[in-house]
């Protein structure tokens, strides 16, 4: 099942409650085979065109350079460390299998989109990502974790105990919900779209579909994904108070104001929570404790930053190469030991 769709336009940020489910933050992924091998890259020319805007065309080697000017810095200190991260891969012999990042990728849809490859879609068209870059991802967060943590060799012994320690905030379901939304501007357009559905004029996920001012939930009949309720009732009270008292189906009387906006909101589903097992979750138990046992990002990648040698950069990027290897001691003369620092005072006018 091919999962890139084409790009569609910007969305409206979501509300911190809806955007807890579709963080990516790390990342996403789908079930072993899912994804269809990447074509090959063709890599362009500088010349060739980039897009083309009212009938001038833009090339490759413009969009490179603005692509400099905006984020070169960034992107030079993310190929370093790349670099010094698949060098030490290669040098403690961890490469990840293509069989390993395909596992890590199926992990990865579960735990970020539920195993929703329409989601999975969404988030790959909004973010411009195919699904090569998915599994440069995976495989990424494959050698980070093997690298931080190399050394580390838990038994099945240590791996149950941190389960049974975790079991209570980390390994039990909670208890969620699902509901759909109509969201609208202003109040008196909420109480004529709730006055149409309470008359029958219009079934509640047909008004969403064509009243809801937001696009993720209203081409789905206003269907928000599951929430897990104790989030809910702290990001969004308003809209937890308003289908705490519903049974499935209902929909809630009053019109809920949040975040400046007007919601009519229909309870969909309440699904209780439970604890899982070891046998469900052993490959997560055993990547949780390697997390918790690993060196912290920040002083293995300084450590590898300053041991590194980078030589060769752009002069423009001079600051990403003094990230790295040795800061080199200052230097001082004979009048920078004798002449007094004072704050404030410029310094004065060379001699005519």
């Amino acid at each position: 099942m091919k999962l890139s769709r084409p790009a569609r336009p910007a969305r409206r940020p979501h509300p911190r409650w809806l955007a807890r489910t579709l963080v990516l933050a790390l990342l996403v992924a789908a079930s072993p085979g899912t994804f269809a091998q990447p074509a090959p890259t063709v890599v362009p020319t500088p010349d060739t065109p980039f897009a083309t805007v009212n009938g001038v065309a833009l090339t490759y080697a413009q969009f490179y350079l603005k692509l400099q000017e905006l984020a070169g810095a960034e992107a030079a200190q993310m190929l370093i460390i790349d670099a010094l991260r698949q060098q030490e891969a290669t040098k403690l012999r961890i490469d990840p299998t293509a069989e390993e990042v395909e596992a890590r990728l199926a992990e990865m849809i579960a735990e970020r989109f539920g195993n929703n490859l329409d989601l999975v879609a969404d988030w790959m068209a909004d973010s411009g990502l195919d699904e090569g870059s998915l599994r440069s991802m995976a495989r990424g967060d494959l050698l980070d974790l093997r690298l931080r943590s190399h050394g580390v060799n838990p038994t099945d012994a240590d791996l149950r105990a941190f389960f049974d320690e975790q079991k209570a905030t980390r390994y039990t379901i909670r208890d969620t919900l699902q509901f759909r939304e109509i969201v609208l501007a202003d109040e008196a357009t909420a109480q004529t779209v709730a006055k149409e559905i309470d008359e029958g004029k219009i079934a509640f996920f047909e008004a969403a579909a064509k009243y809801s001012t937001n696009p993720d939930t209203a081409p789905h009949g206003g269907l928000v994904a599951p929430q897990i309720i104790v989030f809910l009732e702290q990001e969004a009270k308003p809209i937890a108070d308003a289908l705490a008292t519903l049974q499935e189906g209902e929909r809630a009387k009053s019109i809920v104001e949040f975040g400046g906006e007007w919601y009519i909101l229909q309870l969909v589903r309440r699904q209780p929570g439970y604890e899982l097992t070891y046998d469900e979750i052993a490959a997560r138990v055993r990547r949780d404790y390697l997390n918790a046992k690993a060196v912290p990002a920040d002083e293995y990648y300084g450590k590898l930053a300053r041991e590194a040698k980078v030589t060769g950069l752009d002069p423009r990027y001079i600051a990403v190469a003094n990230l790295f290897g040795e800061p080199a001691p200052i230097a001082l003369g004979p009048a920078d030991l004798t002449t007094p620092i004072t704050s404030g005072t410029p310094p004065a006018a060379p001699p005519a």
